[in-house]
């Protein structure tokens, strides 16, 4: 059941009996398509550094305090939200609640704690350039949405994370962190009135109305190329995109099991036919994601240099098959059943369920859209995935990194 609660917080919470333990998940309405170009990274440093400390904790004491009551406590940026929460022991969901606002609400961001957390993102950063793999998908991202910040790493980069300054994770945080500007989902031992009056004993409404977010970028130009990078390495890495759809859009279920047929664990086709029958690739698969404005699909391999050419027609025409001949039944049977299989683990716990529900609200799709999704994937056929192919495997971007 979902509740806009007084103080404007959207509350989701389903009763579960089956373990002493209860989750509380946030979902904060902004992300790092929010950051502009020249604070790229922002939004990332400042969820990291929630949990590092508060007005009256340090990093070491909000650490213990969590430790002694078993609290799993994490926070995550992505591109349309920031998500931020924690699972415990039932007993203790009151005392992990204030716990939880104090972490986000109060958040310091000591300066020994932004250094060290910002030395550990350029860490990843010079890894993700150092990776052939990592490079091509940036890369791709580029050409597929640029200039809409759906091309920028969540991340940033070195020269925009390295020019952050305490106020901007300030502003930041002190824009996502009220109450109105979040969807909350509560799963576990606690009953919903007990979720209720913790929320809003302990999430506090600010002085003055948040801004409300502003979406100038709903509609993301079309965009396509090709890019081929030299790096010193000893493999080719290809990646192969489309743009897509939106979270909201019902090809979704189609697009997902196009996907998986194409590139979902070993039995999938690019797995046999590139792997397996013609010893193209050292790593291939295939993705698809949607956001809030737009989604993606990615086919990828890794080769040896000199069967770059041979292993990126491979990829395409695999891709292009779809467009033209329907997948059988046993095939699609397969690919619905490695979907589903593998959603329902990802929804064992409390704290997935209570993240899964956030998000889903979040986003627009609406109260337990867990099971219809698992359903309009059960009902895709052959024709479907046929269509979805032609709607979305049209004129592909490519990137390349490869031995210079």
């Amino acid at each position: 059941m979902i509740e806009t609660l007084p103080n404007g917080t959207v509350l989701f919470h389903e009763r579960v009996n089956h373990a002493p333990v209860a989750a509380l998940y946030a979902v904060l309405d902004g992300g790092s398509r929010d950051d502009s170009p020249e604070q790229c990274g922002r939004t990332n440093l400042m969820a990291r550094l929630i949990g590092k400390g508060t007005r009256s904790k340090n990093s070491d004491q909000l650490a213990e305090a969590f430790e002694a009551l078993g609290i799993s406590f994490g926070a995550q940026a992505g591109q349309d939200f920031v998500s931020v929460g924690f699972q415990c022991i039932a007993d203790d969901f009151a005392r992990a609640v204030e716990l939880f606002s104090e972490s986000l609400f109060e958040a310091n961001f000591p300066w020994n704690e932004i250094d060290t957390e910002r030395g550990r993102v350029l860490a990843e950063i010079r890894a993700r350039e150092d990776r052939p793999s990592s490079l091509a998908m940036k890369n791709l991202r580029g050409l597929l949405y640029s200039p809409h910040a759906y091309s920028r790493a969540v991340e940033g980069e070195a020269d925009t994370v390295q020019k952050l300054t305490q106020v901007d994770l300030f502003d930041v945080q002190q824009s996502l962190a009220t109450p109105a500007r979040m969807v909350v989902g509560v799963v576990g031992a606690v009953s919903r009135d007990t979720a209720r009056d913790l929320i809003l004993k302990h999430f506090p409404v600010p002085q003055k109305p948040s801004a409300p977010r502003v979406l100038a970028d709903n509609v993301v130009p079309p965009r396509g190329g090709r890019t081929i990078v030299g790096r010193k390495v000893e493999q080719s890495f290809i990646a192969l995109g489309h743009r897509t759809m939106s979270t909201t859009d019902p090809d979704c279920a189609a697009l997902k099991v196009a996907t998986t047929v194409l590139g979902g664990g070993m039995s999938s086709r690019l797995f046999t036919e590139l792997r397996d029958k013609r010893g193209l690739a050292y790593a291939v698969g295939a993705t698809c994601s949607f956001n809030a404005l737009n989604g993606s699909f990615v086919a990828y391999i890794g080769t040896k240099p000199g069967s770059r050419q041979e292993a990126e027609e491979g990829l395409w025409t695999e891709v292009r098959a779809l467009r033209d001949s329907p997948v059988d039944q046993e095939e699609l049977q397969r690919a619905k059943n490695y979907i589903t299989g593998n959603f329902l683990r990802d929804l064992e716990t409390c704290r997935a369920r209570a993240a899964q529900e956030a998000g889903d609200i979040a986003l627009g799709l609406g109260e337990g859209y867990a099971q219809k999704w698992r359903d309009q994937i059960l009902a895709v056929t052959s024709r479907d995935v046929m269509r979805v192919a032609n709607r979305c495997f049209l004129d592909p971007c490519v990137s390349i990194v490869q031995p210079e």
